[in-house]
């Protein structure tokens, strides 16, 4: 009896610690349940940190992937993650993803004082030890100053950049072809309610935006673009002057804030035009109309006319 009684004792123990080898799975496959983790449940990938330390080795790169914007808002938060970087600077070669926050603290009585992102050096500094940012999240910006931009070149952060996404950002002409020159590896752009600050004659505008010619042209293969009817023509203007290279672009997102039914021709002459000349060759197109608020029946007509209408200037491209 005594035998049986010990292999009673032993076996949770031997069964604990079969269990815990487990944990020791192939590499490969823990890269697979790392990836799966990731893209359903981050709070989840911190805890397969704590599965061991080869785990937690391997997780590195998804868990360092991007740094978030409530974490650059402020020069302060910089140095903070300057100060993790000089620790751990290995983690650098894993940040693939950057998100820029601009809102300014103007009305927050304990931020009111602190140095915004982006004018100070703790922003340069930081971003000089990001070798391989390939993505670009630009939110919140109420105008680029020149100061700003100038951080941005020096610090050849976006040079290697693949994907920028831009919302509710605000520059004057030459800074916004200035922020994108340095873009040569650009491949899908998304903008939103992108604003020419202090420019208002928007003719003017549109010319130089569209004949800039830039050394290197953007070759856009995904486009994802909100317009707004002040500077609709404008960034319709941009997109199809020298600033880009539209003739392998495949993704196509369209898109409005709202449509202003009292002046059609403003929105079908150089909408037409843009969708006249990149339609052939889209293979995957988005597009989206808002309908009226109030949603009344002459609205609703003319707003599915109008979209109707400018889906026919895609010229029937076997989307």
């Amino acid at each position: 009896m005594a035998p049986e009684r010990q292999a009673q004792i032993t076996s949770p123990q031997t069964s604990t610690k079969e269990r815990t080898d487990s944990s020791n799975f192939p590499p490969e496959l823990v890269l697979e349940i790392l990836e799966y983790v990731n893209c359903s449940d981050f709070d989840s990938l911190f805890n397969c940190c704590l599965v061991s330390r080869a785990w937690r080795q391997l997780a590195q790169p998804f868990v360092f992937a991007d740094l978030s914007r409530s974490s650059l808002s402020l020069e302060s938060k910089c140095a903070l993650w300057i100060e993790r970087l000089e620790e751990a600077p290995h983690v650098a070669e894993y940040i693939k993803e950057l998100y820029m926050w601009g809102y300014h603290c103007d009305h927050d009585t304990v931020f009111s004082e602190h140095p915004q992102f982006l004018e100070g050096p703790n922003t340069y500094n930081l971003f000089r030890r990001l070798p391989n940012i390939k993505r670009l999240k630009v939110y919140d910006f109420s105008y680029f100053r020149e100061a700003q931009l100038r951080t941005l070149k020096l610090s050849q952060l976006t040079g290697e950049l693949e994907s920028l996404e831009m919302s509710d950002v605000a520059f004057d002409v030459e800074g916004l072809l200035g922020f994108l020159s340095p873009m040569v590896h650009l491949k899908q752009l998304t903008i939103s309610s992108l604003r020419l600050a202090y420019y208002r004659d928007y003719a003017r505008a549109a010319v130089i935006l569209h004949d800039t010619v830039d050394p290197v042209p953007k070759a856009l293969q995904s486009l994802n673009v909100t317009f707004c009817d002040s500077t609709l023509s404008c960034i319709v203007m941009w997109l199809l002057g020298g600033t880009f290279d539209l003739g392998g672009l495949t993704d196509l997102a369209v898109s409005w804030n709202h449509v202003s039914l009292m002046d059609r021709s403003e929105l079908l002459v150089p909408t037409k035009s843009f969708l006249g000349t990149v339609g052939p060759r889209i293979k995957k197109l988005q597009f989206c109309i808002p309908l009226p608020r109030y949603k009344k029946g002459g609205e609703l007509k003319d707003t599915c006319l109008l979209g109707f209408e400018l889906f026919q200037a895609i010229g029937g491209s076997g989307v």
